[in-house]
């Protein structure tokens, strides 16, 4: 290492000609600063509206990173059976073998790919900037946002998947959604997902994943107001937090996914949707998985978050790249319970 230099606050490695900055923590073609968008009037030079929902991204917190050594490759998984089934006999007489049991072992395999996006800074928009505009920080934090904005999509398109949970899913209609309050009952969900976990990961569930148009109508649900101490109804509502929900539900943990992203194809207007939409998943996560264990699903990863600086000579730029190498994988899919539809 050929030592180390700051750039707008960025830890600078200086390596075969490039500029890498590693991010370990979470915060097509993208419109490029332009020379002419970054001056302002010096009277409005302290204030910039910047638009950011890092805060609500909940992937890492129900697949936590796992580092493997190489992309592609392959795990043991044990088979769940032979931890519950006792052969005939355990009995074994003097001088006899004694009885043998199968482990169970089988394969899974899984790949990670790279994904990536960068951000062209010319020369003259790094120059001619006021603050508070920083073209590079900022185009960090822009792509990273992205990034994670990504990670967020393809976690929940693992999670909320009926072909993963085929054997351990149930979806709602008319009067058993939840947004049905006379007739529904979020806790009989909650208990058949809970014995489900219990009978095929032998784990009890500690956790529930919901988005953002979910727990709007939970919050107010009757079956859990009148659980409140002292009773509440619509009429009067007592106001309720995710912890408390999350009680109600009977797990440790409440995730509301919140994030939204815009729907629509490049170039037309936007339409903001959430990513979460309106199903549910019940599960035992492990936020620390060791080595051998139960989960419910990991982001395997060999390179975290990271941020790249190349001289574009030819554009006179600096082209800002931000990348990570992983993969969102469902280890256990007994460990989960899907609810699908569980509001109109």
């Amino acid at each position: 290492m050929l030592g180390l230099e700051f750039i707008n606050g960025l830890p600078q490695f200086k390596h075969a000609g490039q500029q890498i900055f590693n991010m370990s923590a979470l915060p097509g073609s993208y419109n490029f600063f332009d020379s002419r968008s970054v001056y302002v009037d010096p009277i409005m030079s302290d204030l910039a509206i910047e638009y950011s929902q890092s805060d609500m991204f909940i992937a890492p917190k129900i697949m936590p990173v796992k580092k493997v050594k190489k992309e592609s490759g392959l795990w043991w998984v044990y088979d769940s059976k032979n931890r519950v089934t006792l052969p005939s006999n355990v009995i074994r007489a003097d001088t006899d073998t004694t009885n043998l049991v199968n482990a169970g072992l089988s394969e899974s395999s899984y790949t990670c790919l790279e994904y990536s996006l960068g951000m062209l800074i010319g020369r003259r928009a790094k120059e001619n900037a006021d603050q508070p505009v920083e073209p590079i920080q900022d185009a960090v934090q822009l792509l990273t946002e992205l990034i994670m904005l990504n990670r967020e999509i393809r976690t929940k398109d693992a999670l909320f998947n009926a072909t993963t949970f085929a054997s351990y899913s149930e979806t709602l209609s008319g009067s058993d959604q939840w947004s049905d309050y006379e007739n529904s009952n979020p806790r009989t969900q909650a208990k058949t997902a809970n014995e489900s976990i219990r009978q095929n990961a032998m784990k009890l569930m500690n956790t529930c994943v919901i988005g953002s148009a979910v727990y709007d109508q939970l919050e107010d649900h009757p079956e859990l107001q009148a659980r409140i101490v002292g009773g509440s109804d619509l009429s009067k509502p007592a106001l309720l937090d995710e912890k408390t929900v999350a009680r109600m539900l009977k797990v440790n943990t409440l995730h509301v996914g919140r994030s939204v992203y815009n729907s629509a194809n490049e170039g037309q207007t936007i339409s903001n949707a959430d990513v979460w939409g309106k199903n549910a998943l019940f599960a035992f996560v492990n936020p620390t998985p060791p080595r051998k264990g139960m989960t419910l699903g990991v982001t395997l990863q060999t390179q975290n978050l990271t941020v790249a600086l190349y001289d574009v000579p030819g554009r006179k730029s600096t082209m800002v790249e931000v990348s990570v190498i992983e993969v969102p994988k469902v280890v256990s899919a007994g460990a989960g319970y899907y609810v699908i539809s569980v509001v109109v």
